[in-house]
């Protein structure tokens, strides 16, 4: 790696140790309570099916909450916490699908913002949520990236005007 890509993750790495652990606690917490939901529900899966069918919805839950979070307390703490969220989505999110097709015997087709999920009997789509936020963090990125600070913009616009 070279040492701008170094330089580049020590950078995203420093978080305030706070929003880590309520970012810990936070996800820790939905975990248990969904947990505690479907045994009191009775879901009648396997134990590792049931295992990523719970981390999927928690990270989920934990996902919308840090971005609820974000769009009230934007600092560098909280987006960085968004992109943390956002990892642990995307891999339960994955991890998820693939246990659920693998243990039916589904073929994992991918397009383009779905997943197709191919039987014998027919074939089902999945939204690809992960692929939509990855889209979304991107154009957040090229956006801020692209974006002209107001003190420059107007003395742009002072300067041709």
């Amino acid at each position: 790696m070279s040492g701008a890509g170094n330089a580049e993750l020590t950078r995203l790495l420093r978080i305030d140790p706070t929003y880590l652990i309520v970012f810990l606690l936070l996800f820790a917490g939905f975990f248990t309570l969904i947990n505690l939901m479907s045994a009191m529900l009775g879901f009648q899966e396997s134990a590792l099916q049931r295992f990523f069918t719970v981390l999927n919805a928690t990270s989920f839950a934990t996902l919308v909450v840090v971005a609820i979070l974000y769009t009230v307390q934007q600092n560098e703490n909280t987006a960085k916490i968004l992109l943390i969220s956002c990892g642990v989505f995307v891999v339960s999110f994955y991890s998820y699908v693939y246990i659920k097709a693998f243990s039916r015997g589904l073929t994992i087709v991918p397009y383009p913002l779905l997943i197709e999920l191919r039987s014998v009997k027919g074939s089902a789509y999945v939204v690809d949520l992960p692929q939509i936020i990855v889209i979304a963090l991107l154009a957040r990125y090229v956006y801020k990236k692209l974006r002209k600070p107001a003190a420059e913009s107007r003395s742009l616009e002072e300067g041709v005007g």
